[in-house]
């Protein structure tokens, strides 16, 4: 949104417009990816769409999709080949929590809750447990941090 500013008066003028739909974010720090040139240039970088996760076999040849397009990020998977960790952004939200699919039986379960981001999971090699950062925290305070749950949510 873009609204009129009276410097020297220290106000807003007229009614608010829309520039742009979406705006990439992320909540628990509140950056944003756009910024205004001192010419009023604006440049923004909006949500990437819903991806979808595809199997293919070793000759490319898809195979098969895991759960519903949503925004991806990194995965990883699980020792035993029947599980993947990955982590998805609620675009409205801006933020990432992460979700475990049990292949054989098509089921996703969401394994972290928390309002800031969890990324960059790992498998423990045993597969029962999950590694993973996140930015737990606001503002200033919110740091990165390494945390272990196990992969059944519990």
């Amino acid at each position: 949104m873009a609204q009129t500013l009276d410097l020297d008066n220290r106000r807003l003028i007229g009614e608010p417009a829309r520039l742009v739909e979406t705006v990439d974010y992320t909540r628990s720090t509140g950056a944003a990816s756009f910024s205004v040139s001192s010419t009023g240039v604006l440049v923004h970088q909006g949500t990437a769409g819903a991806l979808e996760l595809t199997w293919l076999d070793r000759s490319g040849t898809k195979s098969g999709t895991v759960g519903e397009p949503s925004r991806f990020g990194q995965l990883r998977i699980a020792p035993d080949g029947q599980r993947v960790v990955v982590d998805v952004t609620d675009v409205a939200l801006g933020s990432a929590d992460l979700w475990v699919y049990d292949l054989p039986r098509a089921v996703a379960t969401r394994l972290t809750t928390d309002l800031n981001d969890e990324r960059l999971a790992t498998w423990a090699p045993d597969g029962q447990r999950v590694a993973f950062g996140s930015d737990r925290g606001t503002g200033s305070d919110a740091s990165g941090d390494f945390f272990v749950k196990r992969a059944d949510g519990m």
